[in-house]
């Protein structure tokens, strides 16, 4: 299984995308960054999605997928928390500012098809079990563990803040991709919304690894621009303390799972 990181950043800039991952060209957990680092044939090659919950830096390039696809003939699969698929369907696919791809080119074969996700509910998808984690955030979110048959598993986090052990009762991931939004100096601003420092991320890996005996590859995702050099700082100081192998995503970088 190839994870391909399309944006790997909280905000864009020129050199930077919203968050966006890509499994085997066919399947995308959320959709940030998704359409600019993708050509149509690529786009078109999407046959489902997840998304971990309703911040527009998450699900905005929906909208861009479904019209650059619009004519491809098959309904993409969209897969989230309830209430991410509820303030979708109210405050993104309303009609209002984009056409209402859940209804177009036509009820009975949309562009895209909401799916409502429940906790810790595997399902098999393209060939994958999928199961959504339930995560700490400001807003209902789900992170997703996905695994081949037979194959090694990756848990997304997506957005989450303090919290995060509360997952390791019920996934042991061989490979994650975590959040790390801001430095350990600025751990009074990540506490008020929801994310996570190198500081309180060695604390959810350490009781990983005090549970399950061993950790898994560690890449971090969804930096602040700004504050990537000074993360991964902290973030080397955490890999040597555990003895654990951890690395910082950039746009473009494919894994091996």
């Amino acid at each position: 299984m190839e994870a391909r990181v399309l944006g790997a950043h909280s905000r864009e800039t020129r050199d930077t995308r919203a968050m966006a991952l890509l499994i085997d060209g066919v399947l995308a957990l959320d959709a940030g960054g998704l359409t600019g680092a993708l050509t149509l044939k690529e786009q078109l090659g999407i046959r489902a999605m997840l998304l971990t919950h309703r911040h527009f830096d998450h699900v905005r390039d929906l909208l861009y997928l479904a019209l650059n696809t619009f004519h491809s003939g098959e309904s993409l699969e969209v897969f989230a928390p309830p209430d991410t698929v509820a303030h979708l369907r109210t405050h993104l696919l309303d009609g209002a500012l984009f056409p209402d791809f859940t209804v177009r080119p036509s009820p009975e074969n949309p562009r895209v098809q909401l799916h409502p996700a429940m906790p810790y509910t595997p399902f098999t998808l393209l060939g994958y079990t999928v199961t959504p984690v339930p995560m700490s955030h400001g807003v209902p979110a789900t992170g997703w563990l996905v695994a081949p048959h037979g194959g090694r598993s990756l848990l997304y986090t997506g957005d989450c803040g303090p919290g995060l052990e509360a997952a390791w009762d019920y996934v042991a991931p061989d490979f994650l991709l975590v959040e790390c939004t801001f430095p350990d100096r600025m751990g009074d601003l990540a506490a008020e919304t929801h994310h996570l420092t190198p500081g309180l991320l060695q604390q959810a890996l350490a009781a990983l690894a005090a549970r399950r005996g061993k950790l898994p590859t560690v890449v971090a995702v969804h930096m602040v621009p700004q504050l990537v050099r000074e993360i991964a700082r902290e973030l080397r100081k955490v890999a040597q303390t555990l003895g654990a192998d951890i690395s910082i995503a950039t746009e473009g970088m494919r894994v091996e799972v």
